[in-house]
């Protein structure tokens, strides 16, 4: 009983220290793909992106094109099947985070990366046009978020959210550099990035990294309306057409709280609690 106990204070007070770096997606809960359309056109290989362990966790800072490896920024997204996950028509997917975000008033609690990425008009150089464009018709969802992965709150009054903001991996970087920086300077996942796309509008890519102001980008979710206090776990489902690859799900830092418990393990906490309660209470006797 008492190296139960024990852990659980650990976990906790790691967590407490532990804003100072994002924290993401940890476990899938379920899955299903859905219609998945598209292929790892980047290896002519045909499987999909149909593995949803592909979406937790950090991104790679290097997106590995054939033959052309280069950085994460916002001009190259992920690619590969090993790098997004694909929800389809009639798909959904279930997510528990790493830690708890806490709610709070005005704060923005859970980003999304997706493969996004802005057309160069200046080839290799990183400059945007006007306006902005991305790749293709960014891709949407509709979001549900809970705090115990039973009782869910859908977002945005049920519609779908578009998730149409690129992302960026270091600060020091090019858009095209085949190699990470020799001392990396890593933009900050756990940030929120509260700007649109067409904060981008003909930018050159010193600029695009000034409208980012350190943050990895993505697109941030504000969860003040759902009547929640935190949230542990995110679904997304019902995508209107086409396929939405996500990259990963992060966290704002600063909000993170206690690690989520594993789903039917809370009552088992509670269960230990109350019986080491009520040790106390006979030793006291």
């Amino acid at each position: 009983m008492k190296k139960i106990v024990i852990t659980t204070i650990v976990a906790f007070t790691l967590s407490l220290f532990g804003g100072a770096y994002a924290q993401f997606a940890g476990a899938v809960i379920d899955y299903t793909p859905g219609t998945l359309l598209n292929a790892d056109w980047s290896t002519g290989n045909p499987s999909l992106y149909n593995n949803p362990n592909a979406v937790l966790g950090q991104p790679n800072g290097i997106v590995d094109y054939p033959g052309w490896p280069c950085v994460y920024s916002p001009f190259n997204p992920p690619c590969l099947t090993t790098d997004l996950t694909g929800i389809g028509v009639g798909g959904q997917l279930t997510l528990q985070l790493q830690n708890y975000v806490t709610v709070a008033p005005g704060a923005f609690e859970i980003g999304i990366w997706s493969n996004v990425g802005l057309v160069d008009t200046e080839y290799g150089q990183g400059v945007t046009g006007n306006p902005v464009s991305p790749f293709g018709p960014p891709a949407c969802a509709v979001v549900s978020v809970s705090a115990d992965g039973i009782s869910w709150v859908t977002l945005n009054n049920g519609n779908p959210i578009t998730f149409g903001l690129p992302g960026n991996y270091y600060l020091n970087a090019g858009p095209e550099d085949p190699a990470a920086p020799a001392s990396p300077q890593l933009a900050d996942f756990g940030k929120p990035f509260t700007g649109t796309l067409s904060d981008f509008n003909n930018e050159t890519y010193s600029q695009v990294l000034s409208t980012l102001n350190g943050s990895a980008g993505g697109t941030w979710l504000d969860l003040s309306n759902t009547g929640l206090s935190e949230v542990g776990y995110i679904r997304f489902s019902d995508v209107p057409s086409g396929e939405l690859d996500l990259s990963t799900v992060s966290i704002n830092s600063s909000l993170a709280g206690a690690p989520v418990p594993e789903p039917g393990s809370a009552g088992l906490l509670l269960l230990c609690a109350g019986g080491m309660a009520a040790l106390m209470r006979r030793r006291r006797v």
